[in-house]
């Protein structure tokens, strides 16, 4: 038979006191089916990824009384994937990623430190500009990654909309669009890492230096 498959980002979010949210996702099997469910995270061998949270997958029937039944789970593991294998009949399922959220509160307790310096020394400078220090161009590629939510490497304009109306509180009009994908670099309409860690450079410089801009 013929294989489908559909990816979605998920992002676990730690709010402190042990509390840990993450979306949970409703699957609907029309016939019986075979299927592999994992979830996967950045390889923490690449530059500004973080070390692997324990990660896996449970996937729970959904039944007519609405509670439910487990019907698969892989566990949680450290590892760069966690996968289960379920062949599944007609119905509604629920897939729910999972983690203890250890690891997130290791990083909160050892988050302490000097204050972040934004830029890099002067002669790391390249070509006399400046350029934002490691760690900020890690939060601003972490901030990249999280808000692209088709995983294509690229803000598309509706990702791009959901940054301003986060950031702004209003919409983005078709104007301020072109003038991004124009002024910074981008790809197929879609503005890169690249370019949206060059349109913060410009919104920082433009408001006078003003770190808020970036924290």
């Amino acid at each position: 038979g013929e294989w489908f498959e559909k990816r979605r980002k998920v992002s676990f979010t730690y709010g402190g006191d042990d509390q840990l949210s993450v979306p949970m996702y409703v699957l609907n099997v029309p016939t019986e089916s075979h299927h592999f469910i994992s979830v996967h995270q950045e390889d923490e061998r690449c530059e500004g990824s973080k070390p692997y949270l324990d990660i896996g997958v449970t996937v729970l029937e959904i039944l007519p009384d609405h509670t439910y039944r487990l019907v698969a789970s892989s566990g949680n593991s450290a590892e760069r994937q966690n996968q289960t294998e379920v062949n599944l009949k007609k119905g509604q399922y629920l897939v729910v990623p999972t983690t203890t959220g250890c690891k997130f509160a290791q990083g909160i307790q050892h988050s302490g430190g000097p204050p972040v310096s934004l830029f890099k020394e002067s002669a790391d400078a390249v070509d006399g500009r400046r350029e934002f220090s490691d760690e900020v161009t890690a939060a601003l590629n972490e901030m990249f990654r999280r808000l692209d939510s088709d995983l294509d490497n690229v803000l598309s304009r509706n990702e791009l909309n959901t940054f301003m109306q986060m950031t702004e509180g209003c919409a983005m009009s078709d104007e301020v669009h072109k003038w991004l994908i124009s002024q910074f670099d981008s790809y197929q309409g879609g503005l890169t890492q690249d370019g949206f860690r060059a349109a913060y450079m410009y919104m920082f410089e433009s408001s006078g230096g003003d770190p808020e801009t970036i924290w």
